[in-house]
């Protein structure tokens, strides 16, 4: 067989395995559920829409009054994924569960990298892969794209580090550029924060086990001085690469509620020791129960297979002789501890002003989310062990004490829950009569904590006997590990079927979901300007599953509060909670008034003072009277698009023209092509003068600096992979 093409069958094998694990997914028979489908998907749908039509899409008018999507880490704006699929597609909810498969292979195939990258078989490195895209922390972050990414280009991104220190060539500078921007561009901020703790723990460990085998490096001033280099090509490259979002959410910061670090009573989801049942009985972290409802389901469970789990903890049974167990295991522990929440608390300085905690952990909002780092380490380090066992025959003792062990906690819970048979049996008896996928899931979520403990409890017992019974006639190392990997496949294979229906899907199928969003136009119809309670709204059901319907309809404005994301603006929220909400839903979009107040009476809006009054932040004298000469003004919405509304007005007396979208750094305004001041309005809006006569009035979003900044993305893109192209040419030739 061809070398080059033989390369390949790992990657294709993991891109098999992927889509049959996660076929509910891939084949639509279940959509995507809770914040994937009613966060992400409307603003990658409207993105998409928007691009279509040769829009950049910077701005979108119809979130909550308008909001930038590019300064926004969850809307994917600067995630080079996203946009290869709203370009190549016309986004649809089959495109969202084809990119969250892309973010599924992108992880396994990182993770095979790594795995050969110290020196795994591929059966070995294949294993862990699908271990990584199979876990627990996969499943449980399902809904969260801005989660799934950075945990997809993970591996890589270590992969690239170890390789930049390893050989020192410039195109690995450039590639971890690459895989760094990767990272970064759609990362929720526990994840930017995590990777810091993840590279200073890394750090603090190669310093203390591989100083002495890395020493001649460490102290050899030519190889650190070529080092210095590439990292400084890698954080021209990365800085070049990320100067748009850098901007963005440097524009962002004194506009978003989220901003702030938060309070201890805000901080949840700890992953706490009753969760780490999970690495053993992952199913059983998907029912309530007192020990552990603090914590989300979907934020229990850090499984990795239980066969690979004893394998790390083989390994770490051997840390006196291999420091790359000490490693793995300081990491695994450390954020165990980190993903439980006990160092967010902890003062480690008095500077003052009170005691300070350790750095940026006050802004992690889920602590649970950091159990990756254990879940990494664990991964890894039950490779390492697959790997040694391969290599010398003495390490099948102990993995066989820790399979007997394994065996006997799973035999010994059976039993105790095996009153649960009965019971499971009159369900699946109730189903086979009248077979249904939407019994099925049903039933898996009616059923109780003990039915799910026997459960496990089986499956384990299977596995792990089927395991004892081969490996007590296989002498063979080699086919020792064969069987290990191919019950590890198996096993993750089964959990993964267990725990789509609580934490990945939900009930219906994709293609009922998007009968309901092909009733809504693609192109940009200019909203009728009618009062935006008239407008209607989804029934509470389909809400809860894909949004608001404000999202869809290309109208401004929603009669209901938005209870979902996204809330990007703190202005949006005060809007909302000021009680001026419904008052304001009197109006169109926008509107014109002669009617001026300051925002101080704002409380006496539609009680005393009538609902089309326009309330100005900044209070300016020519407007200190109000008119109430009620002469009638005429006004046409020519053009409403993404960040473009153009209108004509013409009215015989000096009046104020109310725009309903959000006020914002890089919003312009234009009477007759002349620029003119924009005041806030209305807590949250845009308005302008307009004195008496006709009017061709331009509102426009034109953050220059960051279009600037986006350009500037690809065209490095563009520059750093033909480099990388070029010289590795110029490398073959010679």
């Amino acid at each position: 067989m061809n070398k080059r093409f033989a390369g390949w069958l790992p990657y294709a094998f993991l891109l098999i395995i992927g889509a049959c694990m996660y076929g509910p997914v891939i084949t639509g028979l279940f959509f995507l559920k809770n914040d994937a489908a009613v966060a992400y998907f409307p603003v990658r749908l409207q993105m998409s829409q928007a691009v279509h039509h040769g829009i950049i899409p910077f701005w979108s008018p119809y979130f909550n009054y308008g909001y930038p999507l590019h300064a926004d880490f969850t809307s994917g704006f600067w995630n080079p994924l996203v946009w290869l699929f709203i370009s190549l597609f016309h986004y649809s909810f089959y495109t969202l569960h084809l990119e969250w498969m892309g973010y599924v292979w992108i992880a396994g195939w990182g993770m095979f990298r790594l795995g050969r990258l110290f020196r795994f078989s591929p059966l070995t490195a294949c294993t862990v892969a699908i271990a990584y895209m199979g876990s627990g922390y996969w499943l449980g972050s399902a809904q969260w794209m801005n989660w799934l990414s950075p945990v997809a280009w993970l591996p890589h991104l270590i992969v690239q580090v170890i390789l930049l220190f390893t050989t020192k060539r410039i195109t690995h500078a450039l590639w971890l550029a690459i895989v760094l921007w990767c990272y970064l561009s759609n990362s929720h901020p526990d994840q930017i924060i995590w990777l810091v703790y993840f590279g200073i723990i890394s750090v603090i460990g190669v310093g203390i086990f591989y100083f002495k085998k890395w020493q001649d490096d460490f102290l050899n001033h030519r190889k650190i001085l070529c080092l210095i280099k590439l990292l400084l090509v890698t954080s021209v490259c990365a800085g070049l690469l990320l100067a748009g979002m850098i901007l963005s959410i440097y524009t962002a910061i004194p506009y978003m509620y989220r901003s702030i670090a938060l309070s201890a009573a805000q901080m949840g989801h700890p992953f706490s020791v009753s969760c780490w049942i999970s690495f053993l009985f992952p199913l059983v972290t998907t029912s309530p129960d007192t020990y552990w409802n603090q914590t989300d389901i979907v934020l229990r469970n850090a499984y990795i297979g239980s066969l690979l789990f004893i394998c790390a903890i083989g390994f770490f049974l051997h840390m006196r002789q291999s420091p790359g167990a000490r490693f793995w295991f300081m990491q695994g522990i450390c954020f165990l501890i980190l993903s439980a929440g006990w160092l967010q608390h902890v003062s480690i300085a008095h500077n003052g002003n009170g005691w300070m905690h350790l750095p940026l952990l006050a802004y992690v909002r889920l602590e649970s989310a950091w159990r990756l780092g254990a879940v990494l380490a664990f991964c890894i380090s039950g490779g390492y062990f697959l790997h040694l066992l391969e290599q010398n025959i003495s390490y099948q003792k102990i993995f066989l004490r820790l399979s007997v062990v394994l065996f006997a906690i799973y035999l010994i819970v059976a039993i105790v829950c095996f009153s649960s048979v009965t019971h499971l049996l009159s369900g699946i008896r109730d189903l086979w009569h009248g077979f249904d996928r939407i019994d099925l899931k049903q039933w898996m979520e009616d059923i109780d904590l003990k039915d799910k403990f026997f459960i496990e409890s089986i499956t384990g017992v299977f596995i792990t006997g089927i395991l004892l019974i081969v490996l007590r006639k296989t002498k063979s190392s080699k086919k020792w590990v064969q069987t290990i990997c191919t019950l590890i496949m198996l096993d993750i294979f089964i959990h993964v079927q267990w725990m789509m229906p609580y934490t990945v899907v939900g009930k219906s199928s994709v293609k009922q979901v998007e009968q309901i969003i092909k009733a809504f136009p693609d192109d940009y119809p200019t909203p009728p300007l009618i009062p935006v309670q008239q407008y209607d709204t989804f029934p509470a059901s389909i809400s809860r599953m894909i949004g608001s319907k404000s999202y869809y309809d290309k109208r401004i404005g929603s009669p209901d509060h938005p209870d979902f994301y996204p809330n990007l603006l703190t202005h949006v929220q005060l809007f909302y909670h000021s009680g001026y909400a419904s008052c304001a839903n009197r109006t169109p979009y926008v509107y014109v008034s002669e009617k001026i107040y300051p925002v101080a009476d704002l409380s006496k809006a539609c009680r005393e003072l009538d609902s089309s009054a326009i309330f100005l932040s900044e209070f300016i004298g020519k407007f200190s009277l109000p008119n109430f000469s009620h002469s009638p003004a005429l006004l046409m919405v020519d053009t409403c698009l993404p960040g473009l509304m153009r209108l004509s007005v013409s009215n015989s007396s000096d009046v104020m023209l109310l725009c309903k979208q959000n006020d914002y750094p890089y919003w312009k305004a234009y009477d007759n092509r002349k620029n003119v001041p924009v005041y806030r309005a209305n807590i949250s809006f845009m308005a302008v003068y307009l004195p008496a006569g006709n009017h061709t009035v331009e509102f426009r979003y034109d953050p220059f600096i960051i279009r600037v900044g986006f350009w500037l993305m690809w065209c490095t893109m563009i520059l750093s992979a033909g480099m990388i192209v070029w010289l590795r040419r110029k490398v073959s030739t010679h």
